[in-house]
């Protein structure tokens, strides 16, 4: 949440801190006339055309499979946390031995996210091979944890799962970053929330099922590991989406193409409206 507050705080434009700002577009005044109703409806039609645009994506083998691989780890984590007490509670479990093991992940999550990057940086680990190895130690933790007889090893499992959750959340953009680039990682994080809640929406009713008709939650939680499995042997078919992409016309280079002749654009009329302002100030003045 700290993160949180400072992003907010310093999310605007670099031109806000310049001396000589911008002069604004004529759609940008006619939008402040209005009303806060018509600057409402404005801003939300702009955001229906940025997500609609965002849709090509969908013909993007790589951006489809990433996006499957890191939906189904989010459903995974935080179902496998809803599901923990109560799988603790049908093995004899007391509700402060639970709260322990929670207690346990929590403070193994938080060590995680300030040592994992380090780590990363030093000795130049792939974002890729962090993901993949975050979501085969979360689905064998979840395993062990399931079928563990023994409080130790919970909590030693819920340690490692931890880790585990700490290492996927770390790299849950940068990955994208690694495979498609800086200038699709926010077309593919408007897209991203379709594909969680599809999958939320899919498996979270399954896995709630299979526990109802096996009547065993190690059986449900084993199901839920076999997901994290999956997602992280989908990786090995990168090098094929990548080779499809390549072979069908790659949207995503022509993108990336259009997003530079886009920001080349917007600086040159960035610097022609600087020099029509600095030939406005009188001389006294600048010198």
């Amino acid at each position: 949440m700290a993160n949180t507050c400072v992003a907010a705080m310093v999310f605007h434009p670099v031109e806000w801190h310049s001396n000589i700002r911008p002069s604004k577009t004529v759609a940008q005044k006619v939008e402040e006339g209005g009303g806060t109703c018509s600057r409402v409806f404005n801003s939300f039609g702009r955001m229906l055309k940025t997500a609609r645009g965002n849709l090509w994506l969908f013909k993007s083998m790589r951006a489809i499979l990433i996006n499957i691989i890191l939906s189904i780890g989010m459903m995974a984590f935080s179902n496998f946390l809803y599901l923990v007490p109560f799988a603790m509670e049908a093995q004899g479990y007391s509700t402060e031995e639970s709260s322990l093991t929670m207690s346990v992940v929590g403070f193994s999550l938080l060590v995680t996210r300030f040592t994992y990057p380090i780590l990363f940086i030093r000795f130049g680990v792939k974002h890729q091979i962090g993901v993949m190895s975050s979501l085969a130690v979360c689905g064998t933790a979840v395993i062990v944890f399931a079928w563990g007889d023994n409080l130790y090893i919970k909590l030693a499992m819920m340690a490692i799962q931890g880790m585990g959750v700490g290492m996927f959340f770390t790299s849950y953009c940068l990955v994208v970053v690694e495979v498609l680039g800086l200038s699709l990682l926010t077309p593919m994080l408007s897209i991203n929330g379709l594909f969680k809640a599809s999958t939320i929406l899919l498996f979270g009713p399954l896995i709630g099922w299979i526990r109802d008709v096996t009547g065993s939650y190690p059986v449900s939680l084993s199901v839920l590991a076999g997901t994290l499995y999956l997602a992280a042997a989908l990786w090995f078919i990168l090098p094929l989406a990548r080779n499809y992409d390549f072979s069908h016309e790659d949207q995503t280079k022509m993108y990336e193409q259009l997003e530079d002749m886009k920001n080349k654009e917007k600086e040159e009329q960035q610097n022609d409206e600087k020099l029509l302002l600095l030939k406005e100030i009188p001389r006294k003045d600048v010198d």
